[in-house]
């Protein structure tokens, strides 16, 4: 769900030319353990959607659901934006230099919401639907597709609007590959990981489990040999599952075998310490006259081993939680877990906003002169996000709550 690591090399040159200087990349069972499964599977993800009546600003939570994983997808889609705000790169050089290194180090925080989306995703997976086949890939691919097809068309007649490009074979590939804006490249990957879903549950099976994690490592040996020798990524290099496929594959892994205990301490010093290293290896792309855009990207090592650490301490922080009853005690989210419950729809249409911030609108605070980039980003997540709320309440009241999931994903 919801939304981003390095673009595409035609991408990331569009959108630094037309953003001035920014760039968007950039938006784990026989018998699964209690502490690890909550009874509900989470509505944000399209193919768990559900459509009560009561109109409401945001999707209410079902009775018996788990809200610490709605509250999860709250954080993770507040990431997904923050990531899309003013980058550090226009200061470079400039009197205000220091923002960009706070920009490398913020997006060492900030670059696990994907990988937890796809964690979750694969982790809400049940195998019994799965074994209805056709029948289940062809209810997900709607309910994935739809919405996918009509805002990656919106978004690309809006970009070829704007820029007066209108070639026609690159406007079917951005629609089809979600390449006119970059968020959209999450639920291509989805798809590709949902067609592989039931193939990869049957190998689980095998023996032969255990090769399915060299996949993300080779990719990864790969992307860095292509992207140090080319100066770039390589074109399209996060669309494609390959780079993401250990994050959901350990989500169908801890659904088939159950989470294993983990200590809370220890997962928070893993996250320290993976941190801290994604950190230090983005400096040193940068410093080596690596590619920006790819050092703080998410499919760094650093940046992958910190997404792991993250969600080894949501399942340490969600077995703590069963074992202390804390899950019973009234807890309150302060409104994480109804962000979470519309986190897909507002993954979609939240970089509207800055579409027409930068391209329309052009809004001129993304040129490096504002002092303090952290409260430039602080203004532009709230804006961006209330936005973005009131569309989707909008819409709902319009074409009622139905159409708008079924259609928008909202």
């Amino acid at each position: 769900m919801y939304e981003l690591p390095p673009t595409s090399a035609p991408i990331r040159s569009e959108l630094i030319a037309g953003h001035r200087g920014r760039i968007v990349s950039d938006p784990l069972r026989s018998r699964p353990r209690a502490s690890s499964c909550p009874p509900h599977p989470p509505p944000t993800y399209p193919d768990e959607v559900t459509t009560p009546t009561a109109p409401a600003t945001q999707r209410p939570a079902p009775s018996g659901r788990d809200t610490y994983w709605d509250a999860v997808r709250g954080l993770c889609i507040l990431g997904v934006i923050w990531t899309h705000t003013t980058t550090g790169i226009p200061y470079l050089d400039g009197p205000h230099a220091w923002n960009l290194d706070y920009w490398l180090a913020q997006r060492q925080l900030v670059n696990f919401p994907v990988a937890v989306f796809l964690f979750l995703a694969a982790y809400f997976v049940s195998p019994s639907k799965v074994a209805d086949g056709a029948a289940w890939l062809r209810s997900r691919a709607v309910r994935l597709g739809v919405p996918f097809l009509l805002w990656s068309t919106a978004y690309t007649l809006l970009i070829a609007t704007i820029s007066g490009a209108w070639n026609p074979r690159l406007l079917v590939r951005d629609v089809v590959l979600g390449a006119s804006v970059p968020h959209l490249y999450f639920i291509v990957v989805l798809l590709q990981l949902v067609l592989l879903t039931p193939l990869l549950l049957r190998a689980l099976e095998t023996r032969w489990r255990w090769a399915l994690w060299a996949v993300t490592p080779i990719y990864l040996v790969w992307l860095y040999v292509r992207t140090l020798a080319d100066g770039t990524p390589p074109s399209f290099s996060n669309t494609w599952l390959f780079g993401w496929f250990a994050f959901y594959l350990a989500g169908l892994w801890v659904r088939r075998h159950g989470a294993p205990s983990i200590r809370v301490p220890v997962a928070v010093g893993a996250v320290a310490v993976t941190v801290t290293a994604g950190v230090a290896e983005s400096f040193l792309l940068v410093r080596s006259g690596g590619d920006i855009g790819f050092a703080a990207g998410q499919l760094t090592v650093g940046s992958v081993l910190g997404a792991f650490a993250v969600i080894a301490l949501l399942l340490a922080l969600h077995q703590r939680r069963e074992r202390t009853g804390a899950a019973h005690d009234g807890e309150r989210w302060f409104g994480l877990d109804g962000l979470g419950r519309d986190s897909y729809g507002i993954y979609y249409v939240h970089l509207l906003w800055f579409v027409l911030a930068w391209r329309v609108l052009e809004v001129p605070f993304d040129d490096g002169q504002v002092p303090v980039l952290p409260a430039l980003q602080l203004v532009e997540l709230a804006v961006v996000l209330a936005l973005s709320l009131l569309a989707i309440a909008a819409t709902r009241r319009l074409i009622g709550r139905r159409a708008a999931t079924r259609f928008l994903g909202f």
